[in-house]
C-alpha cells in the first residue's frame, strides 16, 4: 500500500451536536493515521473548535436553518397514537414560502460546498447527514462515505416506505454503533453489504474540557435539536422537591457530557443516538421523552433492549407520579442494570472512529492503486 498522504474532507450536519462530535472523532483518527484532514463546518458549535486537534484544518461552511433540523419529524400525538406515515411525509414535503426559503439556502450551501471541494481537491469525502456534496458536480468521481446510525431515521423509512432513504443504499455507510443495538433479529439478514458496523465514535475532545458537575440523582439533558429551554425548567419544577438534579445551563453547552453522566444515577433525555450511546457507555439508565420520530424509534429500541424506559407522550401531559415511578424503576431494576452492563462491555471493546478511519484509508489507497473505476465493488469486497 502506498504511504502517500491523502486529503480527506468531512462534512457533518453542523447544527446538531451529535453529528459534529462524532465527525470530529473520525477526523482525529484520520489525522492520527497520517492523512491531511479538513472539516467543513458552520459556526453553530464554534466553541468546540479550540478543543480539536491542531493538525486538523477547520473550514467555514453553511448549514440549513436550525429550525429546519429541530422540527424535522416532530411528533404530534392523537391520544397515545403517532401516525408515522403522515408525520414523515409532512416533514419531507414543504410548501410555499418555507420551500422557497430552504431551496434558496440549499443553493447557497451547494455553491459553498463546491468552492470548498474545488479548493481542497480531496481524495475522499465523508458526509454525516450533510448531503449537499452529493449534488456537487465537482465531487463526481471522488469516493464518498456516509456516517449514519442505522436505528432511527433509516429504520423508520425502511418500515414506513419499504426502503432505506437515499443515499444509504448507494454509498458505503460507516455506522457509529454496535450490531447488538443497531440490528434486530428480523432485519440483520437484510442489511446491505455496504453498512459497516464500526463501534461507537467517542470524541476525545470532550476530555479536554472542564469537569464541573456535582454528584446528583437525575440529569436532565435534551440535546441540540430539542426544546431544552422549555423542558429543563418544566422537569426541574416537577422533580426538584424529591431529587437532586443536574442539567446543562446555557453557558455549559460545550462541557463534557461524560462528566455529567459520571456524576448521576438516571438520565432523562430525548434519546438522540449519541446521547444513548454515551449513557450506555457510562451504564446510566435512561428515561426517554422523544421530541421527533427518530428519537421515538430509538426510544423503542432502548426499551426493547431493557436499557431504560420510553414515555411516548407530550412532556406536559406527564404527571409527577408517572415520572417518579419511572425514575425509581430504572434506578432499581436489576434487569436494566444487567443489560446496561452487557451493552457497555461490548461498546467499549472497539474504538469505532479508529475502525472507520482505517477502513477509509485502506479503501482510498486501494482505489488509488487500481486501474478500474469499480470503487463501490472494491468497498463491498473489502467489507466482506
Amino acid at each position: 500500500m502506498s504511504e502517500q498522504r491523502k486529503k480527506i474532507l468531512l462534512f457533518p450536519l453542523a447544527n446538531v451536536l451529535g453529528h459534529v462530535s462524532r465527525t470530529l472523532a473520525l477526523a482525529e483518527q484520520l489525522h492520527h493515521a497520517g492523512q491531511d484532514v479538513y472539516v467543513a463546518v458552520s459556526e453553530d458549535y464554534a466553541h468546540l473548535f479550540s478543543f480539536v486537534h491542531s493538525g486538523i484544518t477547520i473550514l467555514p461552511a453553511l448549514e440549513m436553518y436550525p429550525d429546519a433540523t429541530k422540527t424535522f419529524g416532530q411528533i404530534s400525538y392523537t391520544g397515545a397514537t403517532v401516525n408515522e406515515t403522515d408525520l414523515l411525509v409532512a416533514c419531507t414535503h414543504l410548501e410555499g414560502d418555507e420551500l422557497k426559503r430552504r431551496s434558496a439556502q440549499l443553493k447557497r450551501i451547494i455553491e459553498h460546498d463546491t468552492y470548498v471541494i474545488e479548493s481542497v481537491r480531496p481524495d475522499a469525502i465523508v458526509i454525516d447527514y450533510h448531503f449537499a456534496p452529493l449534488l456537487v458536480t465537482a465531487a463526481k468521481g471522488i469516493p464518498i462515505f456516509c456516517l449514519s446510525h442505522r436505528i432511527g431515521y433509516p429504520t423508520l423509512c425502511k418500515r414506513v416506505k419499504g426502503e432505506f432513504p437515499y443515499p444509504f443504499n448507494d454509498y458505503t455507510v460507516l455506522v457509529p454503533g454496535v450490531s447488538s443495538f443497531e440490528l434486530t433479529e428480523n432485519d440483520s439478514l437484510t442489511t446491505p453489504n455496504d453498512w459497516l458496523m464500526c463501534g461507537y465514535f467517542s470524541w476525545k475532545g470532550w476530555q479536554r474540557m472542564p469537569d464541573l458537575p456535582e454528584k446528583n440523582e437525575v440529569f436532565l439533558f435534551f440535546g441540540s435539536t430539542g426544546c431544552a429551554e422549555q423542558l429543563t425548567p418544566w422537569f426541574a419544577e416537577k422533580l426538584k422537591s424529591v431529587y437532586k438534579l443536574s442539567f446543562q445551563k446555557s453557558g455549559d453547552q460545550f462541557l463534557d457530557l461524560g462528566a455529567f453522566l459520571r456524576q448521576t444515577e438516571v438520565v432523562i433525555c430525548h434519546g438522540g443516538h449519541g446521547t444513548i450511546m454515551e449513557c450506555i457507555r457510562h451504564r446510566k439508565p435512561m428515561i426517554i421523552v422523544p421530541n421527533n420520530l427518530e428519537q421515538l424509534e430509538l426510544g423503542r429500541r432502548v426499551e426493547e433492549l431493557k436499557l431504560g424506559i420510553l414515555i411516548p407522550q407530550p412532556y406536559d401531559s406527564i404527571d409527577t407520579a408517572l415520572l417518579n415511578k419511572a425514575i425509581e424503576k430504572v434506578r432499581t431494576d436489576q434487569e436494566i442494570n444487567e443489560s446496561l452492563e452487557r451493552f457497555a462491555t461490548e461498546l467499549i471493546k472497539t474504538d469505532g472512529a479508529k475502525v472507520a478511519a482505517e477502513f477509509i484509508v485502506n479503501a482510498v489507497h486501494k482505489r488509488a492503486s487500481c486501474v478500474t473505476d469499480g470503487f463501490q465493488d472494491q468497498l463491498t469486497q473489502h467489507i466482506n
